[in-house]
C-alpha cells in the first residue's frame, strides 16, 4: 500500500507541477499546519483481498484537495472557490484514472519483481465540496471555537488497483 501512495504523490507532483510543500501522504486527509493556499493530501483508500490461497488485493487511495478561502468574500467563497476546487479535482482525475505510469512507479519500489500491480487505479467518485473551519487548518478562532469558514475541501476516491501475490512470496 505504501508503494502505491508514494507513487501517487510522485505522479501528481510531476503531472500537476506541484512542489513538495503542496502535496504529500497525510493519513487523515487534512493539510499540515504550515500549508499554503492549496494542499493535496494523499491517504489510504480501499484495501481488500478477493482470494484465499493467494493474495488478490484491490487497493485504492483518496486525494483530498484543500483550498483556503481568504481570496474570496464569505458570501461568494463557496461559488468562487468551489469552481477552482472542481477544476483541480478534474486535473487529478485525468492524471490518475487508468494511468499505468502510477503502477510503474509503485512497481519500482517493490522488492519482488514478479509481484507487481496488474491493474491501474480507477476513479470511483468524488464528494461534494465541504466548508472547513479553522480546526481543519490546525488553528482556533480567538474565542476558541472553529465556526468561521476558512477553506473548502473535496475528496476524490480511486480504487480497484490490483496486485496478485503468491503466499510464499508475500512481502512484509
Amino acid at each position: 500500500m505504501d508503494e502505491l501512495i508514494d507513487a501517487v504523490v510522485a505522479h501528481l507532483r510531476t503531472k500537476l507541477s506541484l512542489g513538495a510543500e503542496f502535496i504529500d501522504n497525510q493519513e487523515d486527509g487534512k493539510p499540515p499546519p504550515v500549508c499554503g493556499q492549496e494542499y493535496y493530501a494523499i491517504s489510504q483508500g480501499e484495501w481488500s483481498n478477493d482470494a484465499a490461497n493467494y493474495l488478490d488485493e484491490r487497493l485504492g487511495v483518496d486525494v483530498t484537495i484543500t483550498l483556503r478561502t481568504p481570496f474570496a468574500p464569505v458570501d461568494r467563497s463557496n461559488d468562487a472557490v468551489g469552481k477552482v476546487l472542481r477544476r483541480k479535482a478534474n486535473a487529478v482525475k485525468a492524471a490518475l484514472h487508468m494511468d499505468y505510469g502510477v503502477l510503474a512507479l509503485a512497481d519500482t519500489a517493490l522488492t519482488s519483481a514478479n509481484q507487481g500491480f496488474i491493474h491501474p487505479l480507477v476513479f470511483l467518485g468524488c464528494d461534494r465540496p465541504t466548508v472547513r473551519g479553522a480546526d481543519w487548518f490546525w488553528a482556533e478562532n480567538d474565542d476558541g471555537r472553529s465556526v468561521d469558514p476558512s477553506g473548502l475541501s473535496i475528496t476524490l476516491k480511486f480504487g480497484r488497483a490490483q496486485r496478485v501475490q503468491r503466499i510464499e512470496e508475500q512481502e512484509d
